[in-house]
């Protein structure tokens, strides 16, 4: 082989890759991104409205290298014309990249207010409907994309906008989507995009495996434990506390206002015992049946209303006339139940209810079943119970154990699975538990999330780095923190990431 053949095979597979490495299809991180939200400017108003020097220089003290950073258009438009961007006060974005690229984190530019949002109530709708919103979001996107050109993908990226709500759809996102990128690109033609999954970054817009773009997804499954007792989720203070392994009983029960997930609780050799129900809440109306081996043993029709003695906890239900209501019941409910070979518990009608937990009591003993709350669970499974004593009483009917993995591959990893395969590009832009949630519990949930997530190469961004899911200043109550700079460091949390 001539020396002159060998010198120019070299040059192609130079070019080729640097051909490669400039396409924003094919572009990859060189390290996989592990870092933090930064949320000041996410919403005026809401947040401090400020970004902190400190805190990219803290992320790379603790080895992180990325930070999401969320805009809300109303800090950066010009004389209060939103569909307007402002050079001057782009200034500080300007900042940001700058100290990113100073103590070696990538920056990834998000809006969380998008342009054209509607903000009371607020909504997503217009950026999927009005043209005038959409033409906004166009001029903001191939602004930055011009203004940040000359920057590489090493060091910025940009995230379209945060989680599409329920106006985002197949029909309506994708053409948003190729609108967007075809702005950036026109300016940019390599820039690395993101964009977040449908319903709320929870599922992966399919339509978009041919487009140049990597996809996100949010990791709060479920939300009975990244958001227990989250102060702006209504009827979250009758929770019950959360728990992780999941239970394979899932709650709630469902009736015939909810005919694609009415199906009952099935436990098979069942005892002669007395069985307990602790339940939770109560919506509008519904109607309990208990049935052993296809024999009605209880039947009961219950409507929370303020008359009720029996009820606590009562919330007024929208669209009810002041006459319909949730509630919990101040009592238990106890059935005699003979020894049976199917036991079942459901709703012939009504709405929902809720059941924290069960029990079997018989010869002095008792065995507890918690139930997990979950209302996007795939499938109720049978359950078998195999004798008081045990350290797990009930089982799965089939004997496959019931895991955190087999609860994540159900709700997150089946979803994900044809982005993977086709090779696009996907990280886990958010992922948080509030601080209300037990910390051993927050921590059992994220480990396991975060081990699948190294296990596949995917990178992750923590809700938030500050505040009540990050690990500085989240003011848990069952946390021993450690004094880091002035700022409470929750140091287990911390581990846990760097591990990982």
């Amino acid at each position: 082989m001539s020396f002159k053949f060998l010198l120019s095979s070299m040059l192609v597979i130079v070019a080729y890759a640097q051909v490669w490495s400039e396409n924003p299809a094919t572009w990859r991180p060189r390290e996989r991104w592990r870092g933090f939200n930064i949320e000041g400017k996410a919403a005026k108003g809401s947040f401090s409205g400020e970004w902190r020097e400190a805190d990219l220089r803290m992320m790379h003290e603790f080895g992180f290298n990325f930070a999401r950073v969320m805009l809300d258009y109303r800090y950066w438009c010009k004389d209060s014309d939103w569909t307007r961007p402002d050079p001057v006060k782009l200034q500080s974005v300007d900042e940001m990249i700058g100290w990113g690229k100073e103590y070696g984190i990538h920056i990834q530019l998000c809006f969380a207010t998008a342009p054209g949002m509607q903000l009371k109530p607020r909504s997503k709708r217009p950026l999927f409907s009005d043209l005038t919103a959409q033409k906004a979001m166009e001029t903001y996107w191939a602004y930055l994309a011009r203004r940040y050109r000359s920057i590489p993908n090493d060091e910025l990226s940009f995230n379209l906008f945060n989680e599409p709500d329920s106006a985002g759809t197949e029909e309506t996102y994708l053409p948003l989507v190729k609108k967007l990128v075809s702005a950036i690109h026109a300016e940019d033609p390599k820039r690395f995009i993101l964009i977040d999954g449908l319903e709320w970054a929870r599922k992966p817009l399919l339509g978009a495996l041919g487009l140049p773009v990597g996809q996100s997804h949010h990791a709060y499954s479920p939300m009975s434990v990244s958001h227990y007792r989250a102060s702006w989720i209504k009827e979250s203070f009758a929770d019950p506390v959360p728990m992780w392994p999941p239970s394979p009983a899932m709650s709630p029960l469902c009736g015939s206002r909810k005919p694609q997930k009415q199906s009952p609780i099935v436990i098979l050799d069942v005892p002669k015992s007395v069985l307990t129900l602790n339940t939770g809440l109560f919506n509008r109306e519904v109607e309990l049946v208990v049935e052993a081996d296809g024999k009605t043993l209880f039947s009961h029709y219950y409507r929370p209303s303020q008359e009720g003695s029996e009820w606590t906890n009562l919330i007024a239900r929208a669209g009810g006339d002041g006459k319909e209501w949730a509630a919990e019941l101040k009592e238990r409910v106890r059935i005699d139940v003979p020894e049976c070979k199917r036991l079942s518990i459901g709703l012939a009608r009504g709405d929902w209810m809720k059941i924290t937990s069960l029990e079997l009591s018989a010869f002095g003993k008792t065995a507890v079943l918690p139930f997990f709350q979950e209302w996007d669970f795939g499938r109720r499974r049978d359950l078998r119970f195999v004798g008081f004593g045990k350290e797990s009483p009930f089982v799965t009917a089939d004997g496959i154990a019931y895991t955190g993995d087999t609860y994540l591959d159900e709700k997150t990893s089946m979803y994900w699975k044809p982005v993977l395969d086709a090779g696009q590009f996907v990280m886990v832009g958010e992922v948080g538990c509030c601080n209300k949630t037990p910390h051993d519990v927050a921590l059992r949930w994220l480990e396991n999330n975060l081990r699948r997530w190294k296990e596949k190469g995917i990178g992750w961004a923590m809700w938030n780095f500050r505040g009540s899911m990050g690990i500085l200043d989240s003011n848990r109550k069952d946390v021993e923190y450690e004094n880091y700079q002035g700022l409470k460091l929750d140091r287990k949390m911390l581990e846990l990431l760097q591990k990982y």
